[in-house]
């Protein structure tokens, strides 16, 4: 006797046995619009895909508020769920990075960090190098307010300490730079304002070479101060020798005003 041969079941049949039994045992569909019971298998399916088809043209143009209603636990069912999941945790994401970077970019508020609980693979990656952008612009700007605070204080020994690249890097040398110049134009105006105010020594002038604009300006009327009271000291000390050797022709020659005149 020769056995039935056993006929495997097709897409179609496989499609209609376990989706239907699976429906009929966990309750048929979720949510959504009902199926019209005059549609056929082909019209459902083509149905479900243009549906999905739309939510992701959507997608891809930036929105992601679409969701897919679930009708049947099919294959089409599991399509809707985990295209509602990957719109949601990508919604999530995206939300998040905005929120983060308004705050930080924004507010100034250098202290935030972006968090989606969950995230792994690319979007981890991305809210990770989010997080690393504040971190560097964080750790920049925390340094440069530091160094400027010191220099409204008048301390001039505290530069650039961390290690930067790239841009970073050229504004922290450009800091330090000026922080160098800043101490060897101090150190100059004192050295000058010293040497003839508190020691005596009359034709100290200050150089500092290479300065240029305000603190050129500020190192020439410091030369021209202490010129002047050279001039005047010298001249006084050459007419004050002379009256006592009992010579009254002399006289102060020098140019002044103000109160020295």
């Amino acid at each position: 006797m020769v056995k039935d041969k056993i006929r495997k079941p097709g897409r179609k049949a496989l499609f209609e046995d376990v989706g239907e039994n699976k429906e009929k045992e966990e309750g048929g569909r979720v949510e959504g619009e009902k199926v019209s019971k005059g549609e056929t298998e082909e019209e459902y399916r083509e149905r479900q895909l243009r549906r999905l088809l739309e939510a992701m043209e959507a997608f891809k143009n930036g929105d992601l508020t679409i969701r897919l209603p679930k009708e049947k636990y099919d294959i089409y069912g599991e399509l809707a769920d985990t295209y509602n999941k990957m719109a949601e945790r990508v919604g999530g994401v995206t939300t998040e990075m905005h929120r983060v970077a308004k705050i930080a970019g924004t507010e100034g508020k250098l202290t935030e960090r972006a968090s989606v609980p969950g995230v792994a693979g690319s979007w981890k990656e991305c809210v990770d190098t989010l997080n690393g952008l504040i971190d560097a612009v964080s750790k920049f700007t925390l340094e440069m307010g530091r160094i400027l605070d010191n220099i409204s204080r008048g301390n001039l020994t505290e530069k650039f300490a961390i290690p930067l690249t790239g841009d970073f890097r050229v504004m922290s040398d450009t800091v330090n730079k000026t922080v160098d110049r800043l101490n060897l134009i101090g150190g100059e105006v004192s050295r000058v304002t010293r040497e003839v105010g508190v020691e005596g020594k009359l034709g100290a002038q200050g150089e500092v070479p290479g300065v240029a604009g305000a603190w050129k300006e500020l190192t020439d009327n410091v030369n021209t101060l202490a010129a002047n009271v050279t001039d005047q000291m010298r001249d006084v000390a050459k007419v004050s020798t002379a009256i006592a050797d009992g010579d009254l022709t002399q006289k102060i020659t020098v140019d002044v005003k103000g109160e020295i005149l």
